[in-house]
């Protein structure tokens, strides 16, 4: 599957090599053409069982019938290569699934601000990057709104080395994570100094952060190991911003 903006596409393989296509709104409706019989002509109609369309609310308007079956676009697809009934369950599938959903939600900004947590002195690393901006000579310096919800300084430092030469401050987080919890924040993404060469800091923040309670924890180290703080702090952030929108997407797509 491949969901776009407006268009979803299926590729499927049955259990002989068979191969079967199609496209459908990426909304989740049905669109057919009503002929003068009454008859309903559509390349998504071609070949389906009788029953097909059974208990599926639809309209006509003018000389279209548009049918609603309230599932992800993805299942609608995989009604149709399947040949299944929308009143019966799908069968079992091996399913992989693109989607520009992630992408959508960060042009529209319309994902989950984290909280950042970022090592104590830097945080502001995010707000001021590399000072890189549209328009160089610009006096009044727009940018854009911050994806994060709220910023904790993490008191513990490593060196270049990744040697510890501060310890973690583990009661300061675990109470800088409970009141974030408490203003509804379930969400973090983690960033240390250093954490590319030695990632201990960040996995103990993440274990506490799952210990008190959050539901997703994206760490730099694990997910973009570079040098530099900035491009994996950013990464870091961007991912969990993002995997809330898609993981609720998935689970949807998955009951299914």
């Amino acid at each position: 599957m491949d969901t776009g903006g407006t268009f979803t596409d299926c590729l499927a393989r049955d259990p002989e090599g068979r191969t079967h296509r199609a496209k459908v709104l990426s909304s989740g409706v049905l669109r057919a053409r009503v002929l003068a019989d009454g008859a309903l002509d559509a390349p998504w109609l071609v070949g389906q069982p009788g029953g097909f369309l059974d208990g599926v609310p639809n309209e006509t308007v003018g000389a279209i019938r548009t049918f609603r079956p309230g599932l992800d676009a993805p299942l609608v697809a995989a009604h149709v290569v399947t040949r299944t009934p929308f009143s019966k369950p799908l069968p079992l599938l091996r399913f992989r699934l693109g989607t520009t959903r992630g992408t959508n939600a960060l042009l529209t900004r319309s994902g989950t601000p984290p909280a950042l947590f970022l090592t104590a002195g830097l945080e502001d690393l995010l707000r001021i990057g590399d000072q890189s901006r549209p328009d160089l000579f610009a006096l009044d310096i727009r940018q854009p709104e911050p994806l994060w919800a709220e910023t904790v300084g993490v008191s513990g430092r490593l060196g270049p080395d990744g040697a510890v030469l501060e310890p973690l401050d583990e009661p300061a987080l675990r109470a800088a994570a409970r009141k974030l919890l408490s203003q509804g924040i379930a969400t973090a993404a983690v960033a240390l100094l250093h954490s590319w060469k030695n990632p201990a800091h960040e996995a103990r923040v993440g274990e506490i952060l799952r210990e008190e309670g959050f539901a997703h924890v994206s760490l730099s180290a694990e997910l973009s190991p570079l040098q530099r703080l900035l491009p994996r702090a950013r990464t870091a952030l961007v991912n969990a911003y993002l995997t809330p929108v898609l993981e609720s997407y998935l689970e949807g797509v998955g009951r299914g």
